[in-house]
């Protein structure tokens, strides 16, 4: 090779360069091709895909990239001794240099907050603006970033926020109102000089409607009200959780103003509040309910006034005693899940003090009546059901006898008329689980992942999983400092390292044998993975 372009250590190569290298003497078309002349990326040592043809009257051979190069990295060009003359006389030695592309692609804006098209934005809430690459500062201004009311195309006022690298904030001077808003963004270049190449236009809708009570149960001035009751509140539209509360939403003794204890919930589907008192209520009790301004909508707007509403305890006494209604599993069920829970529906409000615990509901294997597993036993006000969780999942292929004893009351102290039982079967399982995938792929090159994971073939029981997974890193067997996480509904176990991981680093992911399925069967062996990341 007597020439090449580019030139040893040139930088500045454009991205959509081609690379030649010029021979001596006429050279055996056959012997040139992308296997004896090829890129690669520096350092990580990525093949760059492309095409080579030799023109046989210059002596040419050119290299063409199959898609623009990358930039700005160091690229290094090999002719190898593969390439041989008419006569089938080899290189004597293969030919290598590098050279530097320039960074010539122009910033883009990757995202905005609000999104373009999002409905429902906050009056309150600032515009941010993230692009592709660092830019210039001084390219971030007022005249090339600007936010104006659709309709009317009056600039809004506000300022900017330059966080030195890729990302902007802009924060209105007022909050806005309601209506339709369109965010510019031009003539902004990145710090290799490259200016935008078209402007970037977002548009939003933000809502500065109040939201009200559509409807509260009970009703305002519903008398014989059910002692046990759970009090509704549905708002106009969605709302944000975290101004649902206690504090925000309260029930107070109307004749001497204390507050009730109590929990209050969310439902993001119906928009609806529920606060479920600790206990009854007094019997022939007047109650008010004060919905504060202290809600608010998803967008931030508070409730424009405070919203009340009162009812009335029933006077007379409950006599009548409890039933249950439905079972789960149901009574002879088979292939039940290992993990499953037990829910007992009553046909009335219960006690929960009576239902809490393992004492008057509880689960044992048929045979051993005796033995009751291991579990918790929680109460669900809202459907009057008692949940059994085991804490640990049940023996496949094996019959549980529930038993529901006489000790459970309703709310007016009523029991249960006759202890009840029900019987279901696990699932049989004797199958060990695989592996079936990991993110990154055994044996590659990646750039740093934020997570690392590991699919398995079937269910399995987080703790075993989160105990067996760990990270070191290939060269001195170090452990990686990090999270393990257990997503049931892929049956994937989710490492997510407490720092970044190292560039240009080998790990090794190993999921040991005590790793075990919802039956208990575990791997076969342990299963190790490892992948290296991009310099």
């Amino acid at each position: 090779v007597i020439t090449h372009q580019p030139p040893t250590d040139f930088n500045g190569a454009s991205s959509g360069a081609t690379v030649t290298a010029t021979f001596s003497e006429p050279m055996d078309p056959a012997t040139i091709n992308a296997t004896t002349f090829s890129l690669r990326v520096f350092g990580s040592g990525a093949s760059i895909p492309g095409s080579v043809t030799y023109n046989t009257t210059t002596r040419v051979a050119e290299f063409t990239p199959a898609s623009a190069l990358p930039n700005p990295v160091k690229i290094t060009a090999t002719v190898s001794t593969g390439a041989r003359d008419l006569a089938g006389n080899a290189l004597a030695a293969a030919v290598t240099w590098s050279f530097t592309t320039r960074d010539d692609t122009p910033p883009t804006v990757s995202a905005t907050s609000p999104a373009n098209g999002a409905a429902g934005a906050g009056p309150f809430s600032p515009v941010t603006i993230t692009f592709s690459e660092s830019v210039q500062a001084a390219t971030i201004n007022a005249t090339n970033i600007t936010l104006k009311l659709t309709s009317s195309g009056a600039t809004v006022a506000g300022t900017l926020a330059f966080n030195g690298t890729d990302a902007v904030t802009f924060t209105p001077s007022a909050p806005l109102a309601q209506g339709n808003y369109t965010l510019t963004v031009n003539n902004v270049k990145d710090v290799a000089g490259n200016l935008m190449a078209s402007p970037s236009v977002t548009t939003f809708t933000v809502d500065a409607t109040p939201p009200t009570v559509s409807s509260i149960v009970p009703t305002n001035g519903a008398v014989g009200v059910a002692t046990n009751i759970a009090v509704q509140v549905t708002f106009s539209e969605a709302m944000d959780a975290s101004s649902i509360t206690n504090a925000t939403i309260l029930l107070r003794n109307t004749g001497t103003s204390v507050q009730v204890p109590a929990t209050v919930t969310y439902s993001s589907t119906t928009h609806a509040a529920t606060l479920t008192p600790s206990g009854p209520l007094s019997n022939a009790t007047n109650y008010t309910v004060v919905v504060t301004t202290g809600v608010k909508d998803a967008a931030g707007n508070p409730l424009a006034a405070q919203f009340p509403s009162s009812f009335m305890t029933i006077a007379l006494p409950d006599m009548t005693a409890p039933t249950i209604v439905s079972r789960t599993p149901t009574d002879n069920a088979n292939n039940v899940a290992v993990n499953t829970t037990v829910t007992v529906k009553f046909s009335e409000p219960m006690d929960a003090s009576t239902i809490a615990g393992t004492t008057n509901i509880k689960l044992a294997p048929t045979a051993n009546l005796a033995s009751p597993v291991a579990a918790t036993v929680t109460y669900d006000a809202s459907t009057n059901s008692a949940i059994l969780t085991p804490t640990a999942p049940l023996a496949s292929g094996t019959s549980y006898t529930v038993t529901v004893t006489t000790g459970v009351k309703d709310v007016a102290g009523n029991q249960l008329a006759a202890q009840s039982t029900s019987k279901f079967t696990t699932i049989a399982d004797t199958i060990a689980p695989t592996v079936i995938s990991t993110s990154p792929k055994n044996d590659t090159t990646v750039a740093a992942p934020a997570t690392i994971t590991v699919t398995f073939s079937e269910d399995m029981n987080p703790t075993s999983v989160i105990t067996s997974t760990s990270v070191k890193k290939t060269s001195d067997s170090s452990p990686v400092a990090g999270i393990v996480s257990y997503n049931a509904a892929t049956m994937t176990a989710i490492f997510t390292p407490t720092v970044p991981l190292a560039n240009g680093t080998g790990y090794t992911v190993t999921v040991t044998t005590g790793a075990k399925d919802l039956a208990g069967n575990g791997l076969t062996g342990n299963f190790t993975f490892s992948f290296t990341t991009s310099p």
